[in-house]
């Protein structure tokens, strides 16, 4: 045989053999199956409050939600997501100055599935598309309490949220929810079994002061309801913490940025204590009772956000240290489902 010629048996050998050498298809991740939970505590007079609420069916967390009972000084000190020992939110409370009366958390968490394989235009109901921030303002006043609805645009749900305090240096936030105003004591909460297209952040005077202030809200939204060929499937996600250092500091601003060409699609933010306990870990404890959440939320105003941001700030004047972190759960916002018939 001629040496430039070669046989059927050999080419076959060689080209399987450089199929071997092709790099492998990058990895389909996208989001689906949006489920939160709620869970209520029983009453306590203990002056902190934080509890764990894990996902279940839907296995990773997309933002954290509390709401305390409207009562003068009680404050969010965390509504954080985390991701180690089991999947879900931490969740804490706090009294800035003793309160006499027993006090709840109303926990919340937004789970989803971030490992779906890519639809196709007929099976990509439940999957998170059409991401869209949307932002919401009280009036700016000296009201000693207020609260404030961002509201998806029609045919969205919220996947995520949270809420800013503006105007003073005496505010605390002590709602981050999704949902709208009235209901029960700790707000109306979602149809069984999904998202609403509302999400409320409430805050409140710790100190009485006559400063105007207002509280903002953001929604993040997404189509989970119908199908859809366009290319805007959130897919490929990953997460972003961020810690401002511990410090006596008197405020402190912690921001979680995505990387480049993912957007934002939930986050969450909590106050770390500047000690440890008895096993190792640091975590919030009562040597920062007098610190307190004052924005936790996607950055930006309209379109997309490309970080979550978190501050807090002292109550009350203290020589405690503590720290603050934020997370950002990122993803590609231009996936497309297959075509048909894939």
């Amino acid at each position: 045989m001629p040496s430039s010629l070669m046989s059927p048996t050999r080419l076959a050998l060689l080209l399987a053999g450089a199929a071997l050498l092709l790099p492998a298809s990058p990895a389909v991740a996208y989001v689906n199956d949006v489920v939160p939970r709620f869970s209520t505590s029983e009453p306590s007079s203990e002056g902190r409050q934080g509890r764990n609420l894990f996902c279940n069916v839907s296995p990773d967390p997309l933002s954290a939600g509390l709401t305390l009972d409207q009562l003068p000084n009680l404050a969010i000190q965390g509504a954080q997501v985390f991701y180690s020992k089991g999947n879900g939110a931490v969740l804490t409370g706090v009294e800035t100055d003793p309160v006499e009366e027993t006090w709840s958390l109303r926990q919340e968490v937004i789970c989803a599935e971030t490992d779906a394989p890519q639809p196709t235009v007929a099976s990509s109901n439940g999957y998170v598309k059409g991401v869209q921030l949307v932002t919401a303002h009280s009036p700016l006043d000296s009201s000693t309490s207020k609260q404030v609805t961002a509201t998806c645009p029609a045919g969205k749900r919220v996947i995520a949220g949270g809420g800013d305090v503006d105007g003073t240096e005496d505010i605390a936030l002590t709602s981050l929810r999704q949902g709208g105003p009235g209901g029960s004591l700790l707000g109306a909460d979602p149809p069984a079994g999904g998202a609403t297209p509302t999400y409320t952040a409430r805050a409140r005077e710790m100190d009485a002061t006559s400063n105007t202030w207002q509280v903002e809200a953001k929604a993040i939204c997404a189509n989970l309801d119908t199908t859809s060929a366009a290319s805007d499937y959130a897919d490929a996600v990953n997460r972003v913490t961020a810690e401002q250092a511990i410090s006596s500091s008197a405020f402190k601003q912690a921001t979680a940025s995505c990387n480049p060409g993912q957007k934002v699609i939930g986050g969450g933010a909590q106050v770390l204590a500047g000690n440890q306990a008895a096993d190792g870990t640091q975590g919030v404890n009562q040597s920062t009772r007098d610190v307190a959440l004052t924005r936790s939320q996607p950055k930006g105003d309209s379109g997309n956000a490309q970080a979550w941001v978190a501050e807090a700030q002292e109550t009350d004047p203290t020589n405690d240290v503590w720290g603050l972190e934020a997370t950002a759960i990122c993803a590609a916002l231009d996936r497309p489902p297959l075509p048909e018939g894939d």
